[in-house]
């Protein structure tokens, strides 16, 4: 480099250009490669970043499928009995309408209380189902980005010391 600017300095005394003159050219020279290095920094910054945004995304999600299978395994059996059940309290909600007695009333919210159960659970099923979606979703989007990222960005050679 320092070479470059001897040369360039001896061909502009040579051409009769004043040292004023060189010296703003060599520092708008120095300014363009500042330039030019700020925005391979910007990028390098934004793929370490999307990089690190990937992994939490890639932790989080890992989490949450963690978290559906094991709730699915705990629901599993709990569904099918609930699938066998239901029919059956559906008629004795029937044969509970029909009778109005305090033993059939405790039954009755039994059946109620049985039925809010179940309910919660499938909906606590199907909200973990979209969260996990959601969160594969985004990290298939970063990855795009960072795929992107890398592509477009382009190294730069350094030239050495010259001997």
């Amino acid at each position: 480099m320092e070479g470059l600017f001897k040369d360039k300095l001896n061909s502009c005394i040579f051409l009769g250009i004043s040292a004023e003159d060189t010296e703003e050219e060599i520092f708008g020279f120095c300014y363009h490669l500042i330039e030019a290095n700020e925005h391979v920094d910007l990028m390098g910054t934004e793929t370490v970043s999307l990089e690190k945004q990937i992994t939490e995304l890639d932790a989080t999600c890992t989490v949450t499928k963690k978290t559906k299978e094991d709730l699915e395994t705990y629901i599993k059996p709990i569904l099918s009995t609930l699938e066998e059940e239901v029919p059956l309290l559906g008629t004795k909600m029937a044969d509970l309408k029909t009778i109005r007695n305090e033993k059939d009333k405790d039954k009755l919210r039994l059946v109620n209380i049985q039925y809010r159960v179940s309910t919660t659970l499938m909906r606590t099923l199907f909200n973990l189902t979209l969260t996990t979606q959601a969160v594969t979703m985004e990290k298939e989007s970063l990855k795009i980005d960072l795929d992107k990222a890398t592509r477009n960005l382009k190294p730069t050679a350094t030239p050495g010391p010259t001997p």
